[in-house]
């Protein structure tokens, strides 16, 4: 034999010929060489890493680290400082939590009341006006407590016409508890 495989170094790379091989894909990637012929070497190169399917993708069975992949962010480094995929990524989600938590703020606050300023949105409406002056009543429940019937006990004439959704408030009666507002159905 002309190579004897303790004699390394003998030949130069353009010497040495490497079969062709049909290549497969493989589910455990590589990313070292042990004690491999050339051919073996290529072999597994093609099957191990380039055609590595990515299934049960691991820290230990990866055939590159994202960190390892250029990202080019030249159309987009006022955003994303990073130029490799795994600072890419991680630029990318703390920009979107820093969206979110400074969306949630804005929704769930009222601008003006951060800025020190405060607004009446019931301002010039007729909430709160009185339509009827104090008056004697009485009033029976019928339904259980989901409907009370109110009736004058003289006649009086309110400022407006009473509407659905106005409130009567009932006070000074002698069951306490009865002493709440109702809203007109």
């Amino acid at each position: 034999m002309h190579i004897h495989p303790d004699a390394k170094n003998r030949h130069k790379a353009v010497a040495i010929t490497v079969e062709s091989s049909v290549t497969s894909e493989s589910d455990t990637a590589t990313t070292s060489l042990g004690d491999l012929t050339a051919q073996a070497a290529f072999e597994l190169l093609y099957n191990a890493h380039i055609n590595y399917t990515g299934l049960n993708i691991s820290e230990t069975n990866a055939s590159h680290l994202a960190k390892q992949i250029h990202f080019d962010n030249e159309d987009v480094s006022d955003v994303i400082a990073g130029d490799d995929v795994q600072t890419a990524i991680i630029d990318l989600a703390d920009i979107q939590s820093a969206g979110i938590r400074n969306s949630a703020l804005n929704l769930s606050s009222n601008g003006r009341v951060r800025s020190g300023s405060t607004t009446d949105g019931f301002a010039g409406s007729d909430l709160g006006k009185v339509l009827l002056e104090s008056s004697s009543v009485t009033y029976t429940q019928a339904g259980g407590a989901s409907r009370t019937t109110f009736s004058l006990t003289s006649a009086v004439e309110p400022a407006e016409t009473v509407k659905e959704f106005d409130v009567l408030t009932l006070s000074n009666s002698t069951t306490e508890d009865d002493n709440v507002g109702y809203q007109i159905a």
